[in-house]
């Protein structure tokens, strides 16, 4: 018994105290909320400008001047076995099972029989699916309106006119595949760059990370087709990645 206390107590300094002020648990109160609001207001940019055969990537935060980070990296050679979804329809079809599948991971909680050796990386993986259920559940009134707006565009174009800048000018997409993990990406396309305001995966089977970056490179992709050479990532993504915003090429 004396043991099982003490290992009790170690996973509530692990997380900061199983309840927090009001009665918030600790898996739908963000941990990193400190460091989010240490860089309110500031943005990891994806700068990139083909040269031959590679991208140069420079970092900076807007409103605070550049970082000065600069490195040059080759277009990944990666093959991957994801498909891209574009249809919003689709994407929300999907969201709406991720969110189902984050939430019955932080209902279920931690217990003695997980499989997970490591205790701190269960911890770490329930707050990840904590993160998610929340983003996700704020997200789907955007999915839904997205998908009907796309129905309607279909059936006339000039439905596109009417439609609210918030679901206009914001586009999702999503790589899928049976073994390499899945996740979903949801962007702004503004004057002169784009804003990555959501980036999230399927967290109930491996290869999240890998499906992350899969998505982040067809973004990119696409900005670069129309021209545009500036793709951030907003703070408000960072708490559903699966590595630091440097991992894909933001700086």
């Amino acid at each position: 018994k004396a043991m099982a206390v003490l290992r009790t107590l170690a996973l509530c300094a692990l997380v900061g105290c199983a309840i927090g002020p009001h009665g918030a648990s600790a898996f739908s109160t963000p941990i990193v909320v400190l460091a989010s609001s240490r860089r309110a207001g500031v943005e990891a940019q994806h700068r990139s400008a083909r040269t031959g055969n590679s991208h140069a990537i420079r970092g900076g935060s807007r409103g605070l001047g550049p970082l000065g980070l600069k490195a040059t990296a080759a277009p990944s050679t990666e093959t991957t076995s994801h498909k891209i979804v574009d249809n919003a329809a689709k994407c929300a079809f999907l969201a709406n099972m991720w969110k189902t599948q984050a939430e019955g991971s932080r209902a279920l909680g931690w217990t003695q029989s997980s499989t997970e050796p490591d205790v701190e990386k269960e911890m770490m993986r329930l707050q990840r699916a904590s993160y998610t259920a929340d983003a996700l559940a704020k997200l789907m009134p955007f999915l839904m309106a997205k998908a009907g707006a796309e129905k309607a565009i279909e059936a006339d174009p000039k439905a596109a006119d009417k439609l609210p800048a918030e679901v206009r000018n914001r586009r999702v997409t999503a790589a899928v595949s049976a073994g390499e993990g899945s996740a979903c990406g949801v962007w702004k396309e503004l004057d002169g760059h784009w804003e990555i305001d959501s980036l999230f995966a399927n967290t109930g089977v491996v290869g999240q990370l890998s499906a992350q970056k899969r998505v982040v490179d067809h973004i990119i992709e696409l900005a670069e087709e129309e021209g545009v050479t500036d793709v951030r990532l907003l703070c408000s993504a960072t708490p559903c990645l699966y590595k630091e915003p440097e991992y894909f090429g933001f700086g």
